[in-house]
């Protein structure tokens, strides 16, 4: 017993001291070490099938017991590195769904929910995000967590967050509509993939939104010179399907006003 104890606080030190962890001993991580592992070994370049299939069955083995913060964490390791498998992302999906927090009274719920931070959701809708393996209940349930967190999100994240939900075949209409209200007056603080970015994922999910299509054409417009050829031609084909897809009532009143 004190030779496992050795040798997992061994284990340990090498990811403390940001060293990969030998294929041998990635039988022994625990979640927290786990996850610090697999984001090492991006951060190190090693894309090794044997490494990350080992990470994957040992995230199967913990997976009934990670909480919210571990499952995304191992989740956003994976997406990274293009290394999707389908029966553990759906593993870690329901999982994560089972550690939100339930919108109970009670103060002892309230404090399981302080333990889901904004940066946790935003790190699990990117790993959905990228790697387009998604529980439709978990993206959904975690909406109404990013409304009570939005002071604690930046507007690019919030751009980041609105870019993963939109590349997802689900609909959630309620996020798209508090971004929309929330990032005309910010858009300043945004680089131009950003709001390229931006345009392109309302485009997606085809939600006209007028207060924020003007102010992001506005914007675009004081900074044309500063957008590269790429972000003109994201920024453009998102404007323009948006467009496409506007109410025909609305296209009419806008083309009276604009006259």
């Amino acid at each position: 017993q004190l030779a496992a104890s050795s040798h997992a606080m061994h284990v340990s030190r090498r990811i403390l001291f940001g060293r990969l962890v030998a294929l041998q001993d990635i039988d022994h991580l625990a979640a927290a070490e786990l996850g610090k592992a697999a984001k090492l070994s991006l951060a190190e370049g090693d894309h090794s099938e044997e490494r990350w299939r080992l990470y994957t069955s040992r995230a199967s083995q913990l997976v009934g017991d990670l909480n919210f913060q571990e499952a995304s964490r191992i989740a956003s390791a994976f997406s990274a590195a293009r290394y999707v498998e389908f029966p553990l992302f759906a593993k870690l999906s329901a999982r994560a769904l089972e550690c939100l927090p339930k919108p109970i009274d009670d103060d002892d719920d309230k404090k399981e929910q302080a333990a889901v931070s904004a940066g946790d959701l935003r790190q699990m809708a990117l790993a959905c995000g990228r790697a387009q393996c998604f529980d439709g209940d978990l993206m959904e349930a975690m909406v109404p967590l990013i409304e009570e967190r939005l002071q604690d999100f930046r507007p690019k994240e919030l751009v980041q967050i609105a870019d993963a939900y939109a590349r997802l075949p689900v609909q959630s209409p309620e996020l798209f509509a508090l971004v929309a209200e929330v990032l005309p007056r910010y858009l300043y603080d945004l680089r131009p993939p950003e709001l390229a970015t931006l345009c392109r994922s309302f485009a997606e999910v085809a939600l006209y939104n007028e207060e924020l299509s003007d102010a992001l054409a506005a914007e675009v417009e004081k900074r044309a010179r500063s957008f590269g050829a790429m972000e003109c031609l994201i920024f453009l084909d998102g404007l323009s399907r948006l467009h496409e897809g506007m109410d025909e009532d609305l296209r009419v009143i806008r083309k009276e006003r604009d006259a």
